[in-house]
């Protein structure tokens, strides 16, 4: 069942979007090793290709990836700036989460 709630685009201090229908992969399901991505990305906030993309990740940018569902992988990120230290936050400095097509091109970091 889809919530509504305000979906975050990044971490600290950052706009929030009109109330959209988010269904949020599962933090708890991420990988702790970054993946860099190796073409841009669209992030949508639901695995649902009929919803508008909140962000474009541009290639280069990092990314923890989480639960699939069918095409789709859910992601975590930093925003644009800050450290790829996703895996390692407290709660309250969480990086933002949605759903990328799961066939992008990325490579593992480190």
């Amino acid at each position: 069942m889809a919530l509504l709630a305000a979906f975050t685009i990044a971490c600290a201090g950052t706009e929030r979007l009109a109330t959209v229908a988010v269904v949020a992969p599962a933090r708890a399901t991420c990988d702790t090793e970054a993946r860099q991505l190796s073409e841009a990305a669209d992030v949508y906030p639901a695995p649902k290709p009929s919803l508008a993309p909140v962000v474009k990740l541009d290639q280069g940018r990092f990314v923890y990836r989480c639960e699939q569902r069918g095409e789709w992988l859910g992601v975590m990120f930093p925003a644009v700036g800050e450290k790829v230290d996703c895996a390692e936050r407290q709660p309250e400095r969480a990086c933002s989460i949605g759903w990328i097509r799961r066939e992008t091109k990325m490579e593992i970091f480190g």
